[in-house]
């Protein structure tokens, strides 16, 4: 039961950081986080491929890549796999860590969110047991339902 409640926890916790920041910020939090979890706070080096990074973090690929590159303003550079933060100090204060949304010891990523190696599948019902049989809109065609 605790390993749900962990579970719980990490997902309210992600769903603040895809809320309450824009995705500069989610960005820059998951460089930071990432940054001091690694022990380099000059630098982080991306442990998966972006894309991969870009989905944790609720961003398509792209949108990934354009906030990696308004960071730019905040003083960091993008060196293929590595980012390195050339003002740590400064990058720490604008990209501050809440407690509430970002934990060091639950994975890789702000958010809260456990790292992608970490991440646990709750099997959910299939899609033919969430939709009933029936028509209740009136359709014509099996298994569609008010909404």
């Amino acid at each position: 039961m605790s390993g749900l409640a962990e579970q719980f926890r990490r997902m309210v916790c992600q769903v603040k950081n895809l809320k309450l920041r824009s995705a500069t910020e989610r960005v820059g939090c998951y460089v930071l986080t990432l940054s001091r979890r690694q022990g380099t706070p000059d630098r982080a080096a991306l442990p998966y491929e972006k894309n991969l990074i870009a989905s944790e973090l609720g961003l398509a690929r792209e949108s990934f890549s354009r906030a990696l590159s308004a960071l730019q303003k905040s003083g960091v550079v993008v060196r293929g796999e590595t980012i390195v933060i050339r003002d740590p100090a400064r990058f720490a204060a604008e990209f501050e860590l809440d407690p509430l949304v970002d934990s060091l010891e639950r994975g890789v990523s702000a958010g809260g969110a456990a790292g992608i190696e970490e991440h646990v599948t709750v099997p959910t019902a299939s899609w033919s047991e969430k939709v009933p049989d029936h028509d209740s809109l009136g359709t014509g065609r099996p298994g569609t339902r008010a909404g």
